[in-house]
């Protein structure tokens, strides 16, 4: 009797890819509820329970998973649409100059490289 040897090795190795796949998913949804409730917390309640830093790490996590693993992209994910909405106790505000965003920066070179300058570091040159 002849032996695919190649099927019986993949056969070996699918209950181990489907733990792994399930781990995956299980993480990304995590990600996504830990995400949600943080920028319910920040953009809601204005009361944020972690750094920004923190924040951050958390969405590039699930920004890697969700790239690396197509299969679970969901067009509700955190990282496609915007926060939260707008908490009513804050009233609206009208900025002299625009308002631009700096990615991800926390430290000094980032914040001049952006060349905004920052109260803190305004004099060290």
């Amino acid at each position: 009797m002849f032996v695919d040897r190649r099927q019986t090795k993949r056969s070996q190795k699918d209950p181990q890819q489907a733990r792994m796949s399930s781990s995956i998913k299980a993480e990304i949804e995590r990600l996504r509820d830990d995400i949600n409730r943080h920028n319910y917390l920040y953009h809601v309640e204005a009361r944020p329970k972690i750094s920004d830093f923190e924040f951050d790490r958390l969405l590039k996590r699930l920004t890697e998973l969700e790239t690396q693993h197509p299969q679970y992209d969901s067009p509700d994910s955190p990282r496609t649409r915007w926060a939260a909405r707008r908490s009513k106790a804050l009233p609206p505000v009208t900025h002299r100059l625009p308002m631009l965003s700096i990615d991800n920066v926390y430290d000094e070179a980032g914040i001049r490289e952006f060349g905004v300058p920052h109260p803190q570091i305004a004099g060290a040159r």
